[in-house]
């Protein structure tokens, strides 16, 4: 297979759609048509033009968590047992949602956000208030679902897999 090497560029400012994910720190990059954002404690907004940094947050000790983005909103993890949506412009604060324990990386299917907790529970919140849609009892700490074809299938307290639609 051919490798693809990324450039290495001697003035980054000029070059910045070449720069690899990596140089932003250890979690993955997410999108929006003007901004690029990436967890590692603290949360930084890039211009996609010229890579110039647009803000920064550490709102609350940060993010311990990947990051998750529905329309103009970014969701993460929080330091304190909570997930929390910043405005993807601004980094202004749009909601906060309290759990009784530190969360997963929040996942967007459709017009919901979801996080399994350590407080044995799936939440599925809407991404545009942090209101509370549902909550699952997992009974012990369960994992992130996936979803398929409008179905999120997530192993259950017994090891079996289930589905839900």
């Amino acid at each position: 297979p051919t490798r693809l090497r990324p450039s290495r560029p001697a003035h980054r400012s000029s070059c910045w759609p070449s720069w690899p994910a990596a140089t932003f720190g250890s979690g993955s990059p997410v999108t929006t048509a003007s901004r690029a954002l990436n967890d590692k404690g603290e949360i930084r907004a890039y211009s996609l033009a010229d890579g110039t940094l647009r803000w920064k947050s550490n709102k609350d000790g940060g993010t311990r968590t990947g990051l998750a983005l529905f329309n103009d909103t970014v969701m993460y993890g929080g330091e304190y047992s909570d997930i929390v949506a910043l405005d993807a412009h601004s980094a202004a604060e749009k909601w906060k949602f309290k759990t009784k324990k530190p969360c997963l990386a929040p996942i967007v299917a459709g017009e919901t956000v979801y996080t399994s907790c350590g407080d044995h529970h799936l939440y599925a919140i809407d991404p545009q208030t942090g209101q509370l849609k549902w909550k699952f009892d997992w009974k012990r700490n369960g994992p992130l679902p996936t979803f398929a074809n409008g179905v999120m299938y997530f192993l259950s307290s017994d090891g079996i897999l289930q589905a839900a639609k």
